[in-house]
Formats: C-alpha cells, sequence, structure tokens
C-alpha cells in the first residue's frame, strides 16, 4: 500500500502493527477491571442513565432527535422540514433503545464464579491471547 503522502508502506509491518494493536486492546476490554465496570456502561448506553434526570446527572445527554420515538418523519408534510430531520437524525446518529429502567448488576470477579464453567482468558502481554477463540 500507500501512505496519504505517496511512499510505500511496508504491508508486513503494518499486518503486524494492526495484529498487535488487536491484541493490546483485546487484553484491556477483556481485562478484570474493565469488565467489573461494564455494567456502568451499560446503564449509560441501554439503562436508566440514558434518559431524563439521570442522564443529565450523569452528563449523558444527546440532541434530542436522536432519541427514539422523538419524532415521527411519516408524519411530516412538509418535505424540506422532513429532508432537514432526515439529515440531522444522520448526522448525529440515533441513540440505541432504553432497554432497562433499573440499574443493572456488577459483574461477578471471577474468584466468585468458581465450580461454574466460564471461560477466564489466559492474556500474556507479550505473546498470543490463549482461549478457545483465537
Amino acid at each position: 500500500g500507500y501512505a496519504e503522502g505517496g511512499g510505500a508502506v511496508d504491508d508486513e509491518a503494518a499486518a503486524a502493527a494492526a495484529a498487535e494493536f488487536v491484541r493490546i486492546h483485546r487484553q484491556a476490554l477483556e481485562s478484570e477491571m474493565v469488565s467489573s465496570r461494564l455494567h456502568l456502561w451499560i446503564d449509560l448506553i441501554f439503562g436508566q442513565k440514558q434518559r431524563g434526570p439521570a442522564a443529565v446527572a450523569a452528563l449523558n445527554v444527546f440532541f434530542h432527535i436522536t432519541y427514539e420515538g422523538a419524532v415521527d418523519l411519516d408524519a411530516m408534510d412538509d418535505p424540506g422540514l422532513r429532508r432537514a430531520t432526515e439529515e440531522q437524525i444522520l448526522h448525529f446518529g440515533q441513540t440505541p433503545r432504553q432497554l432497562f429502567t433499573q440499574p443493572p448488576p456488577p459483574r461477578k470477579p471471577i474468584g466468585e464464579l468458581a465450580g461454574r464453567p466460564a471461560f477466564v482468558p489466559t492474556v500474556d502481554i507479550h505473546g498470543p491471547l490463549a482461549g478457545p477463540c483465537c
């Protein structure tokens, strides 16, 4: 391939760098630190902190027309208004459907899952991720 400036790119080095990037970020995402806080993210995206006073308190408020049910495009008679609204939705994106009205429980630490079958990734920051997925 070629870089933005026109110079050649070492494809093998780029592929190795991409694989390393994925490995390191996967290690982080599958870590106990991230897993133990995943419920907080779920609450922001799909839970009670997505809308209303809890969203305002969490600084998690989005442009009003991005929320499900905020506008009915089919009911708009003015083609200019409809197009402008569609463009705004396309520009800002859509907020996912709110699935939960109560905070989700945190995930149990791996140590509390003794006796239950579970995939526990073995991660070595200097080698590949071991486990059934790789």
